[in-house]
Parts: C-alpha cells; structure tokens; sequence
C-alpha cells in the first residue's frame, strides 16, 4: 500500500463526499476522512475501501447491462422462431384444409361426366387421388421442415421418429401410389389421403394456437383422440398400397439397380418392400403407443 494509492484513496474519497454529502468546509472534511482512516484501519484484511466500493458497484451495473443484453437478444431470437413456426404451422393448416375439401368433394359430389349414372361411395373414393395429389404431394414433402426444427431445436420433438415418420409418408405417396398409375385410382388411395387430410387439419392448427397459448379444449382434445381410429386405417391403407405394388414393381423392374456397376452394388425393390411390410407393424406400433402416452399426459394436465 503505497503513498501515491495512499493520495489518490483520499482525493477520491473527497470528492464522494463533496458529492453526497455536501460538505463545503475543509475542517469538517478532514475529520470525517481521520474516522474513515481509522475504520479502515480497524478492518484491516477485510474492509473494503471506498474506491473498491464505487469499482465493485461499476462491475455489477456493467453485469447486469451484460444480462439484459443477452435477455433482450435470446428475446428477441425466441420470438422470431415462434414468428416462423407460427407462419408455418398455418401454411401446413391451409394446405391440408385444401386438401381435406377436395377429397371431400371428389366423395359427395359426383362426377359431372357420368351423364345421370349414380356412383357410391367406393367408386368416388378411388377418384380421391386425381383431386387432391397435387396438394398432398406439395404439403407432404414441405413437411420435411419439421425433421430440421426438430435437429436445429427449434421444437422438443425427438429427431428419428420425425425423420422415420417424414420417410415413411414420402415413401408411400411418392414412390409407390404416385409412380404406379393403377394404384392411383384405388379406395385405399382414396382412405389414405382422407385419413392424412383429416389428422392434420387438426395437428397443424393445434401447433399454431399452442405458440399463442390459446388451444381451446375441443381443439386440444381432437388431436388426441382421433388418431385413435385413423392412424390404424391409415396406417393399413399404407401397407395395402405397398403389397399391391410389388406385382407391377417385378415386372418392369422399377428401381432396379443390376450388377454389374461402378458400385459393385444390386438392389431389388420388391424385396425392400417385403422388408418394410414386415418391419412396419412394429414401427406403428411403437408410434400409436406413444400417441396413447402424449393424450393421457396432454388431457390430464388440461384437465388439471
């Protein structure tokens, strides 16, 4: 402790009390500094000097600047993803709402080009794919963005059952109802979109008022209960339109890969769709029993 921090400890402290206490006369100046020396003095090894006061006061006010910047910024990027997911979750809503009514009106309504024939209801649903492939297959593949919120954290969701889930729906509507032209027109076309189309027109708007904390009960309450009867007739017309590829699938070799090749590498895809038939009960039904798991927690804490 040298003179020089000695003379400076003294001319700051001068000047704090010049400043709170407003004391003007030199006299009275220098005895309250003789009892602050002798306090300090008395607490020697663990008093705290006026200048380490003003210095441990600037040191929180700059922590405490530094935590509310941080606060404000993970604020501010918070409320930009919840911004994106609503935008999304509402264009998934206006898509599957699109594709819910066409399928509907390819089943109540007949066609204009039967000249008076009635048709039932098994007819109009093997029409249901021509109406409506157009947004199931737009809005399908767009849900690929759910697997990336789930990598890059911006939902809790669990990463490979979304990835899985997203493969499995591609797969289905993509390479086999959508590359086989005969299985187009079949009732378990027409049952798979419906059930897909009915499922998210109530899981997307049920994400979408769940940002905004405003889930009403009913709304909350169908999105787990429904899938109690369309995730399995659902999941069954998947498996119906995989089987009856297989046939078409062998004989024009569709996604063949023959040896020999750069890859030294061969590929039966009707073997591949043996393999997921066998492998997809199990798959759904590790899903459908989490759903059972998501309604009990979700209804309950409503509930409560």
């Amino acid at each position: 402790y040298t003179r020089e921090q000695h003379r400076h400890n003294n001319n700051n402290t001068m000047k704090i009390l010049r400043k709170n206490e407003g004391l003007v006369s030199n006299f009275e100046m220098c005895e309250l500094l003789k009892q602050r020396e002798l306090k300090r003095h008395e607490q020697v090894g663990g008093g705290i000097e006026v200048g380490d006061e003003e210095n441990n006061e600037e040191n929180n006010n700059n922590n405490n600047n530094n935590t509310n910047r941080n606060s404000n910024t993970f604020s501010r990027k918070k409320g930009l993803i919840h911004g994106y997911l609503l935008l999304y979750n509402l264009i998934q809503s206006l898509g599957w709402t699109a594709v819910l009514a066409s399928a509907l009106r390819a089943v109540l309504l007949p066609p204009s080009s039967n000249f008076g024939r009635t048709t039932n209801w098994q007819e109009r649903l093997t029409t249901v794919y021509d109406h409506s492939s157009m947004f199931v297959k737009t809005f399908q593949v767009l849900s690929l963005m759910e697997t990336l919120h789930a990598v890059f954290g911006f939902v809790r969701s669990p990463v490979l059952p979304s990835v899985l889930q997203w493969m499995g729906r591609t797969h289905v509507l993509m390479c086999v109802t959508d590359s086989v032209m005969p299985l187009q027109k079949t009732t378990a076309a027409g049952v798979l979109i419906l059930c897909w189309a009915i499922i998210e027109c109530v899981r997307y708007p049920c994400y979408a008022l769940g940002i905004l904390n405003a889930t009403p009960k009913w709304l909350l309450y169908l999105r787990y209960t429904l899938f109690i009867p369309l995730y399995p007739l659902g999941a069954a017309s998947e498996m119906k339109l995989m089987y009856d590829s297989i046939g078409f699938v062998k004989r024009v070799e569709m996604y063949y890969v023959h040896m020999p090749n750069v890859l030294n590498f061969a590929f039966d895809y009707s073997w591949f769709l043996y393999l997921v038939l066998v492998v997809y009960p199990f798959m759904f039904a590790q899903l459908y029993f989490y759903m059972f798991h998501q309604r009990r927690r979700k209804l309950k804490t409503k509930k409560a």
